[in-house]
């Protein structure tokens, strides 16, 4: 099973496979799958590996434990794509998964450094009104992150790093679609708060 992955220990993000965009196509893949098709599981793992690994690699911080997450995780869609609706929605169900692992494994562990991608998370620190670059360094943007509660963290990393939709973040998160709208705005608050008061005391 692992195999048909193509997730070796100490390996981590390989060449991406671009998902499609029409629905039918979502919806072979996923008939497919279901019936034990490897060829088309090892394409839904090449579609969802990268963003499942960054993902998880922000939420934990290990890259490690990120990579057993993403095992399970890929494990896990196997064995419940029957319970998947829309396959439309694939690419959301399998980051909740991601998500929901994340958030376990983090009460398992002492969280280590954070690898953030400065570009990407200092435009969560700039909401259209704008803020100076000073709020933009990457090491105080990772330890502010690292005090955000998970759910701020998630809102954050799912729309300004692996910019989803609103309408996939509500997937992922569960939540209604005004409901993201307001938690993304509330994070993004937060970070904006403890980057300008460099009090980083507060972590999980």
């Amino acid at each position: 099973m692992m195999a048909v992955m193509g997730l070796s220990p100490g390996r981590a993000v390989v060449e991406a496979v671009s998902p499609p965009h029409d629905c039918s196509t979502w919806g072979d893949l996923v008939a497919r799958v279901r019936a034990a098709d490897a060829v088309a599981f090892e394409t839904v793992v090449g579609m969802l590996r990268e963003p499942g690994w960054r993902l998880a690699c922000q939420m934990i911080g290990d890259a490690h434990q990120a990579q057993d997450v993403l095992q399970e995780a890929f494990l896990v869609l196997y064995q419940r794509i029957h319970t998947l609706r829309e396959p439309s929605a694939l690419r959301a169900w399998f980051l909740r998964i991601v998500l929901n692992l994340c958030r376990n494994a983090r009460r398992t562990r002492t969280r280590g450094p954070v690898p953030v991608d400065d570009a990407a998370l200092s435009q969560a620190s700039q909401p259209s009104s704008g803020f100076e670059e000073r709020l933009a360094s990457q090491m105080s943007v990772a330890a502010a992150m690292d005090t955000l509660t998970p759910l701020e963290r998630a809102a954050i990393l799912l729309r300004d790093y692996l910019q989803l939709s609103y309408q996939e973040m509500a997937e992922v998160l569960d939540v209604p679609l005004g409901t993201v709208k307001s938690r993304l705005s509330q994070a993004r608050a937060s970070l904006v708060r403890r980057l300008k008061g460099a009090d980083f005391h507060g972590a999980l």
